[in-house]
């Protein structure tokens, strides 16, 4: 999904930077602000890896890295 730049313009107008920045910063904040709901609904790509982890790999498994 991507935000409607039109929408969030006004908000960035103001900066004294290019309208290449403006939009940058735009979906900056867009994914920042999307990564913050992923977290808030347990869908992020790090706690889904870990999930998968915890469900699929036991400490007994062979598949279970070991630092040393």
């Amino acid at each position: 999904m991507k935000p409607d730049i039109e929408k969030y313009r006004k908000y960035v107008d103001h900066f004294d930077i290019t309208e290449e920045h403006k939009i940058e910063l735009i979906h900056i904040m867009w994914n920042f602000m999307g990564n913050f709901v992923d977290r808030a609904f347990g869908v992020d790509s790090v706690q889904t890896c870990l999930d998968i982890k915890t469900k699929k790999i036991g400490q007994d498994s062979p598949n279970m890295l070991n630092s040393k």
